[in-house]
Order: C-alpha cells, then structure tokens, then sequence
C-alpha cells in the first residue's frame, strides 16, 4: 500500500511539473475569409471581385494572399488586421510600393508583394508583428481606378466573422496549447498501469 501511495504522489508531482511547463507563447496566424463574387460597391470588374483572403506564418514570415475572380492589375490594396489587439494596416497605393504601418499609423517596413494571375501575396517580416495572444485579419479592401470597391472583413475587432476559419485545416496546431498536455496524459496513463500492476503482484 505504501508504494503504491508513492507512486501516486510521483504520478501528482509529474502532471504539476507538465502543467508549469512554458507555453508556445505565439498566436495562431492561420485565417481564411471568403466572400461571394457580384458583390462590389459599383460597376462589376471581376479583377477588384475578392473571392478569398487568407493569411499564415511561414518560417520567418507572415503571408496574406487575396484571391480575385479576375486578374490582379493596377489599384489600391488595404489589408487590417489585428495583433495582440492592436491595428497593423498593409497598404499598396496602385501596385507602386507596399508598406506595413503600426498602431498610430506608424510606418514599420516595406513589404513584399507577389502578384501571379488572380492571387496577390503580401508578406512581411514575421519579427515586425509578433502575436503572442491573438491575430485576426480585419477589412480587407481592393479600389480600381474609377473608385469602385471590394472588401471582406471587419475593422470591428470583437466582431464574429462567419467566414473566418471555413477552410482552415483540421491538421493546423493551435500554438497557443501548452506542449506539455499530452505528456501529463501518457504519464499519468502509464503511472496508473504500473501502480495496479505492482498492487496485484503484492496481493
């Protein structure tokens, strides 16, 4: 009975040593927005028609890519979003140059811009926005050049987006989960098995 109890408290020690063990202290930066073609703010050009705005982290950087029911041409892109609740804004003033601004409207960097049919990719340096609680894409916005305009998205941060997350993958870790979880499982698993084990040979 002694060891047993032993065994026990080792099995209580172990999960408490899991549960301290540090977080990923990132946030997940994998979203996807859709929105339904015909939908501009005047006179239909398939080229400004979003059709999906994703955005995900990919070694050192963060990618947002806008999908249009034409092709990419020349006009005005504004890409909102959010981290750690503070407002971050890409904007690429007719394909002539795009910049990343901070809170305040700050200017943070330039970004990188890839454009190849109907997909524009933004990115940015991955050390220029940190997320270690929350990122979340806001509104999302295409103007052509007679001002007719596109957007997916909200500015409204507390808002629920029905479209946000339709096409995530089920595969995708949640980096905020604590690395330890699944270990405090196993262990006290295999703890248990061996403390009955060792009972039944005693008896």
């Amino acid at each position: 009975m002694r060891n047993v109890t032993m065994i026990a408290g080792l099995a209580l020690l172990l999960a408490g040593a899991c549960l301290l063990m540090p977080v990923n202290a990132e946030a997940d930066y994998s979203e996807t927005m859709t929105d339904p073609t015909g939908d501009l703010t005047g006179t239909q050009n398939d080229d400004i028609d979003i059709t999906r705005v994703t955005s995900k982290k990919v070694s050192d950087e963060i990618i947002f890519e806008i999908t249009v029911v034409g092709e990419f041409d020349n006009y005005s892109v504004n890409i909102n979003f959010f981290v750690d609740g503070d407002k971050y804004l890409i904007s690429d003033s007719n394909m002539s140059g795009s910049s990343l601004y901070g809170p305040g409207n700050s200017f943070v960097n330039d970004t990188g811009v890839e454009i190849s049919g109907g997909v524009g990719k933004y990115t940015i340096s991955a050390s220029d926005v940190v997320a270690t609680t929350s990122f979340k894409i806001g509104e999302v916005t295409l103007t052509d050049s007679n001002f007719v305009v596109d957007f997916v998205g909200s500015n409204d941060i507390d808002a629920d987006d029905d479209d946000a997350d339709d096409d995530k993958d089920e595969d995708d870790k949640d980096e905020g989960d604590s690395p330890g979880f699944g270990l405090i499982v196993i262990s006290i698993a295999v703890i248990i098995a061996v403390a009955i084990l060792f009972n039944k040979r005693k008896v």
